[in-house]
């Protein structure tokens, strides 16, 4: 063997060492680890997670969001504005009809 074989195979023999005396990583619960059981059936069952997981943005929102602003002060001016017609027009109706 050459010297460069020898370097590989003792890098190779350094970078799978650490591995080769690892241990297993612990189990544990689902619930300790904050997942439902149910929902790691789900996930074990093939079921997209549309129908289950929330919604997650991710990126660039600006992009998304309208720049249109609801004129609220419009709407509630107006909405009062046609609550104080129709009682004005209930009101007139009460008072005619007594006369």
């Amino acid at each position: 063997m050459t010297r460069r074989h020898l370097l590989v195979a003792l890098f190779a023999l350094l970078l799978v060492a650490p591995a080769l005396r690892a241990e297993a990583p612990p189990t544990t619960t689902p619930e300790s680890v904050g997942l439902s059981s149910e929902r790691l059936q789900r996930l074990h069952a093939g079921e997209h997670p549309f129908y289950w997981a929330g919604f997650v943005p991710h990126g660039d929102g600006a992009a998304v969001t309208s720049t249109r602003v609801i004129p609220w002060l419009w709407i509630a001016a107006l909405s009062l504005l046609g609550a104080s017609a129709a009682f004005y027009a209930w009101w007139r109706k009460q008072r005619y009809e007594l006369l």
